[in-house]
């Protein structure tokens, strides 16, 4: 699998390592291969498209970073988390930066999941972080968000969280129906 490095005229493959110059590549085709890659929907593929595998987003904060934006930026907070998670974080008193830092890597794993990033008419309170009846994090999506994992055809979320003093990290992993093709596919693999 191709995966793009800082510099764009070159690509990383995953399974061995090597750099390999792209000369002459355009960003368009260098998207639609990561499209390709991946299964997920880029510039070049407009929301509501399908996915066939499930999406993965990973993304690790440092919570004296985000403890830094929040004090320079009074509104940030107001701005990234809903209501709900303020007062969920706030509660938690000596701790609460490390859990404001899990729910903003949570909305960050999520943008990756969707493989657009935060851009277009996506907004940081689209993605909430909810406890669930047993503490449990669990995504809520509205919004733009919503509309995505819709139309990608994302039947279910998991997401995890774990955190530290000094780094909170957050896994998301978007599950979808498996195409008819791939269904028939797996039906097969039994026998």
């Amino acid at each position: 699998m191709a995966m793009r490095s800082r510099d764009p005229r070159r690509t990383v493959r995953e399974d061995s390592g090597v750099t390999q110059e792209k000369p002459g590549a355009t960003e368009p085709e260098r998207l639609k291969t990561d499209s390709l890659a991946n299964g997920s929907p880029r510039e070049d593929q407009p929301y509501g498209t399908r996915w066939d595998i499930p999406q993965v987003g990973v993304d690790v904060v440092e919570v004296e970073r985000l403890r830094m934006q929040m004090e320079r930026t009074p509104v940030f907070a107001e701005r990234i988390f809903t209501s709900s998670e303020r007062a969920y974080c706030e509660r938690r008193n000596r701790g609460r930066m490390a859990h404001y830092a899990a729910r903003f890597a949570a909305k960050e794993a999520v943008f990756k999941a969707f493989g657009t990033g935060w851009r277009g008419e996506l907004r940081w309170t689209d993605v909430e972080v909810v406890p669930d009846a047993l503490g449990a994090p669990r995504l809520r999506l509205r919004g733009a968000a919503r509309r995505i994992a819709e139309g990608a055809g994302v039947t279910g979320a998991s997401l995890s969280l774990s955190h530290s003093r000094d780094i909170a990290v957050a896994f998301v992993l978007l599950t979808v129906e498996a195409a008819p093709s791939l269904r028939a596919v797996a039906r097969g693999a039994g026998t």
